[in-house]
């Protein structure tokens, strides 16, 4: 999750400026802000060195040295349990997340909708949700917001910024992507920096981005609809996302997955689904148990 990592480096002291505004958007940060308030008010007293003899200058170094260790234990162990305190506080905070094949529907405190696709997860702060409309997204998700309520998509890999619209935000692996279904988005990655329109979307490949227009007739992506789509997606994607929504496992050693797949597949069945993304490639595929294997013809 991108919450863990964003938390391991505050604490490592290590967040890029990007990273630190992303930390902020958190819905725990005032609480992370208070746990470190209350750990730094621990500190080790200074040794009087003055107060020792030479004699005995080796002896008092070791006691230094272990009076400095002891009183670093001490602030770690007041630092855990000032978080296990704060973090079950935060009772406020309220994540979701889905398991293979499930889709979710959250309605969010100002009614906004998310439709969250499988093996994804979301978070937010009830409570705060006026002052700091942020929501967390690991995988992929829908976004329909209710008029006139901003509020801010946070990912690993960007930051999608909405104002009453509809959108779709994928992001998978080296993949990530915005798609405009109604209204206007305002997206912010490594790469790319701008407003996406309705009918358009971006795509981002292992650090290249594209943008692209949308189907004319889509008002909402096929996944809703038990369908996923691809359009010139790497085919290691396509894998991945079939493994998603069955419970299965595919092997695919002597595939090229890096070949790039257009097209579509069902997520009610399986063996109608393994035909759509294998005739097209040149592929047979086997299916042992809950395991699938593909070949060449």
């Amino acid at each position: 999750m991108i919450k863990e990592i964003l938390v391991s480096k505050w604490m490592d002291n290590t967040l890029s400026p990007q990273e630190l505004e992303q930390f902020k958007q958190l819905p725990e940060y005032g609480d992370y802000m208070r746990l470190s308030d209350y750990a730094q008010a621990f500190r080790a007293p200074d040794f009087d060195a003055n107060a020792c003899f030479n004699s005995i200058e080796s002896r008092k170094n070791l006691k230094k040295n272990s009076s400095k260790r002891w009183l670093s234990m001490v602030a770690v162990l007041a630092f855990l349990v000032a978080g296990a305190y704060f973090f079950t506080q935060a009772s406020s905070s309220k994540e979701i997340t889905t398991a293979i094949a499930q889709q979710e529907t959250i309605t969010l405190p100002d009614n906004s909708t998310v439709i969250l696709n499988a093996m994804s997860s979301l978070a937010f702060n009830e409570n705060t949700w006026d002052e700091n409309r942020t929501v967390m997204l690991d995988g992929e998700a829908y976004f329909k917001v209710a008029k006139g309520s901003k509020f801010t998509v946070q990912t690993d890999k960007g930051t999608v910024s909405v104002l009453g619209t509809q959108f779709n935000v994928q992001e998978r692996d080296k993949m990530f992507s915005v798609s405009t279904f109604e209204g206007l988005v305002r997206v912010e990655t490594d790469n790319f920096t701008g407003n996406i329109g309705a009918g358009y979307g971006i795509f981002d490949y292992n650090g290249k981005t594209i943008k692209r227009e949308l189907e004319l007739q889509k008002t909402a992506p096929s996944w809703t609809e038990k369908i996923s789509t691809f359009d010139s997606a790497p085919y290691s994607a396509v894998i991945a996302e079939m493994e998603r929504q069955f419970d299965i496992t595919i092997k695919a050693s002597t595939v090229q997955t890096n070949e790039l797949f257009t097209g579509s597949f069902t997520h009610t069945d399986l063996f109608q689904a393994l035909e759509n993304i294998t005739i097209p490639m040149g592929l047979k595929f086997s299916v042992t148990g809950k395991v699938v294997k593909l070949e060449q013809e």
